[in-house]
């Protein structure tokens, strides 16, 4: 990789949201495998296939890497084909869904950074009655990381627009919580409960204090959150499921808050469940494999 495409690959990392301590090792990491790459009949990494790629896990495996070492070696290389492919250098990420056997699995992919999440609210606008009461239930799951079961649960009288708050109810899950309600959000929460919701009620003959609402003759949300998914899907082809949304807010609260108050804001029981997500921080697996395998 010549030196300016290095600066706007680490340009990219820092966008995504990772310290330059991360962004050094990383592309530590990157040059490592395409020194080892000019040894190779394909020379240059742009061009590396699924194949070479197992070639190089072999060669970083005789070489006496521990497994975690290897496993982290394949996580830089997924971001530097991810950068790649978004510039228009690469056609794939041959790195993409390769797992090195035996590694615990805590790493949660495809873990959105909090400014991507702010963009796919921002860009997130569907006309109608369900597109406005839609990107609110946008808004709580990728500010407030809110799970299915709770968005079933809330009521009206569950916010409270004149403190900016939001009560989220507990499931059989969570812990019930208190949580702000962000700047952008509450304009559309008002505008929802003032105006889309009654006309929704008013639609579809419905009486019921439930703060969503189908359009449809039920008053379940499944295939409401089914359709919802899928225009997100047509925003950002990496979103796969609800459960990538809630990780990646709470990965992204794990950079800004203490363990506990992001356990609180997750609603877990328990801080272990809340600790997992710790892991879907590069800076930090950096940290932990240096420690205990270093590179």
């Amino acid at each position: 990789m010549i030196k300016s495409n290095l600066k706007r690959f680490e340009d990219y990392l820092a966008a995504k949201g990772h310290s330059k301590k991360t962004g050094a090792s990383v592309v530590k990491g990157v040059r490592q495998f395409e020194k080892w790459a000019i040894s190779q009949p394909f020379k240059k990494t742009v061009n590396a296939t699924y194949s070479e790629i197992l070639l190089y896990i072999k060669h970083c495996t005789t070489s006496g890497n521990a497994k975690k070492t290897v496993s982290l070696k394949l996580l830089f290389l997924r971001h530097y084909y991810e950068f790649l492919v978004k510039t228009g250098q690469a056609t794939q990420n041959p790195v993409e869904g390769m797992q090195i056997q035996g590694v615990k699995r805590n790493i949660l992919h495809n873990i959105l950074s909090r400014e991507e999440l702010d963009k796919l609210y921002q860009v997130h606008k569907h006309p109608g009655l369900t597109g406005q009461r839609n990107k609110v239930i946008v808004g709580l799951f990728i500010f407030q990381g809110v799970r299915p079961e709770e968005l079933a649960l809330l009521q009206v009288s569950d916010i409270d627009l004149k403190s900016g708050k939001i009560n989220i109810p507990g499931a059989r899950r969570t812990n019930a919580r208190t949580l702000d309600l962000q700047p952008a959000q509450i304009m559309e929460v008002w505008e929802y409960i003032q105006n889309t919701r009654p006309a929704l009620l008013l639609q579809t003959s419905k009486t019921t204090e439930q703060l969503f609402i189908s359009a449809g003759n039920g008053v379940n949300l499944p295939n409401t959150l089914q359709y919802f998914l899928s225009q997100l899907k047509a925003l950002d082809k990496r979103i796969t499921n609800l459960k990538q949304l809630r990780a990646s807010v709470i990965t992204a609260w794990l950079k800004v808050y203490n363990l506990r108050r992001a356990q609180y804001m997750a609603g877990h029981r328990y801080v272990s469940s809340t600790e997992k997500y710790k892991i879907n921080d590069l800076d930090g697996l950096i940290e932990d494999i240096t420690k205990y395998h270093p590179l």
